[in-house]
């Protein structure tokens, strides 16, 4: 079993949705977990499905940055 080793109390979970404002997180363990994330295997898969400035949805956001 793997573990991202990011502390149990980094995380406030108020629903499975993912969109509660009452979901928090310090930026530390998102820290964590890219970095956790990015040397495994399957870590340029997932970052390369993160929106990127100026492309997509983005298009008009931070483009040339």
């Amino acid at each position: 079993e793997e573990r991202v080793g990011v502390p149990a109390n980094a995380w406030i979970v108020a629903d499975g949705s993912g969109l509660s404002r009452h979901n928090v997180t310090t930026a530390r363990a998102v820290c964590m977990l890219l970095l956790w994330a990015a040397a495994r295997p399957w870590g340029s898969d997932f970052v390369a499905a993160f929106a990127a400035p100026g492309t997509g949805t983005l298009r008009t956001r931070l483009a040339g940055s």
